[in-house]
């Protein structure tokens, strides 16, 4: 008597299938084949996410929820993402940088049990956006008088969330940065300060924000010289010394009936009497005209 192995193949399907299955049958009654199949005893399961923020603020904090697969054991979740986001197992989520291109990944995971395999993991991203700041940058005393080479600071400080905000000139025929919250006087006029921050990783730089100073112009004033002595009939020259601006001292007379006063100070006498002299000088960009003075000759 011969004896053969015959090998075959075949398919077994059901909802649960025990470790080993035997099949045996005979072949036109002269061989008998055996085959053993062995089958998994673990079915699939997936993860279906059921809510999930698609963004966060820095900061702000929103949950993921799943429905897990046929195992019964719980959908747990975590992130690749620590440097952006927490993620509780739970499914607490919080944003903890923003950005563009800084999202959350978010992981949701479910173990297998008995007779279920792990579910595949299952990724979504939430987006992190930065939280918007806002400068606060009170009033700044105004006016403060033009002084050549003057200076003053900014004082109260502007403030923001992410810290203090940087200074510079928007008017620089008047004003410049010197260094920090120093500005150099260059001029009279309005001293435009403007205050910004950047932002960082939980903050957006913020809107720029300004303030007005007013850098009044300065005084000048006239100081006569000697008096020259003036007989009715003759001549004498008045002498004065103007302020900053270098504009000539201009004369002329109050009393026309005693002398006439020529504007570069030549006095010539009318009558015996009491000559009043006036003398002016004109102002600029930052100096007020000097005040009128006089004087009796």
């Amino acid at each position: 008597q011969k004896s053969s192995t015959v090998s075959f193949g075949f398919s077994y399907t059901s909802s649960t299938c025990p470790t080993n299955l035997a099949f045996s049958t005979y072949i036109s009654g002269a061989f008998k084949a055996t085959s053993t199949a062995v089958c998994s005893t673990k079915l699939p399961q997936a993860i279906s996410i059921t809510s999930i923020p698609s963004a966060l603020a820095v900061g702000a904090t929103g949950t993921v929820t799943a429905n897990g697969g046929g195992s019964g054991n719980p959908v747990t979740f975590s992130t690749t993402t620590p440097s952006f986001c927490t993620v509780t197992t739970a499914g607490s989520i919080t944003g903890l940088a923003g950005g563009a291109g800084q999202d959350c990944i978010v992981l949701a995971d479910q173990a297998s049990s008995a007779n279920y395999l792990a579910a595949p993991t299952v990724q979504r991203l939430v987006g992190i956006g930065k939280l918007n700041q806002t400068i606060n940058f009170p009033a700044q005393p105004s006016p403060i008088p033009y002084v050549p080479g003057g200076s003053f600071t900014v004082s109260p400080l502007a403030t923001a969330p992410n810290g203090p905000p940087y200074y510079d000139s928007l008017t620089p025929d008047v004003c410049a940065l010197n260094n920090a919250n120093v500005f150099d006087i260059l001029g009279a006029g309005t001293c435009t300060i403007s205050a910004n921050e950047d932002g960082g990783t939980t903050y957006a730089a913020a809107n720029e924000v300004t303030q007005d100073v007013t850098i009044s112009q300065a005084s000048q004033a006239i100081t006569f010289g000697t008096l020259p002595t003036v007989n009715v009939g003759g001549t004498g020259t008045v002498t004065a010394t103007g302020g900053a601006t270098g504009n000539p001292v201009t004369f002329s007379t109050v009393t026309t009936n005693i002398c006439a006063v020529a504007s570069d100070g030549t006095v010539t006498g009318i009558a015996a009497g009491t000559c009043t002299i006036a003398a002016d000088q004109a102002g600029d960009a930052d100096y007020n005209a000097a005040p009128q003075v006089s004087l009796n000759l």
